[in-house]
C-alpha cells in the first residue's frame, strides 16, 4: 500500500520550479520586520487587512503610474474613505471588546440613555402601517 515518491511530489517534475519557497518567505519576513521597525508596532497583522477595496493600476512608467491616483476627484475619494470607515466600525468594536471588555461595555452603558432619546425621537413605524386581516 506504499505509494511511489513521484506520485506524492509531482511538482518536482516541473523544470525551473525551485524545490522550496524559502527565498520568497525570507523576502516577506524582511518586509514584515522592516514594517514593524518603521511603524513601531509589535504586530503586522493589520497589513493583512486591506479592507473592501483594491486598486489595480497599469502604466508604461513609474511617472505615469504616480499620475493616475492624482486624477481621482477629492470629493469622490472622501466619499469612499467615509464608506470604508463606516465598514470598519464593527471590526473595531469587536477588537475593542476583545482587548478591553470592561471599558467597552461601560461605554455602551454610558451611551444607552442618549441612544434611547435618539430612538424615541424617530417617527414610529407603527403609525404609518395598518394591520390587515383576511
Amino acid at each position: 500500500m506504499t505509494k511511489n515518491i513521484q506520485d506524492l511530489l509531482s511538482c518536482y517534475d516541473i523544470p525551473g520550479l525551485p524545490p522550496d519557497n524559502l527565498q520568497l518567505e525570507s523576502l516577506f519576513n524582511r518586509l514584515r520586520c522592516h514594517q514593524r521597525r518603521i511603524s513601531g508596532r509589535k504586530s503586522t497583522k493589520e497589513l493583512r487587512n486591506f479592507g473592501q477595496y483594491q486598486a489595480l493600476f497599469m502604466a508604461e512608467s513609474e511617472v505615469a503610474l504616480l499620475e493616475q491616483p492624482r486624477h481621482v476627484p477629492i470629493a469622490e475619494y472622501r466619499k469612499h474613505r467615509q464608506r470604508l470607515a463606516q465598514a470598519e466600525i464593527p471590526r473595531q468594536f469587536f477588537h475593542r471588546l476583545h482587548r478591553d471588555p470592561g471599558s467597552t461595555i461601560q461605554k455602551l452603558v454610558d451611551r444607552y440613555p442618549q441612544r434611547q432619546t435618539e430612538l424615541s425621537a424617530l417617527p414610529s413605524s407603527s403609525e404609518n402601517t395598518s394591520l390587515h386581516t383576511i
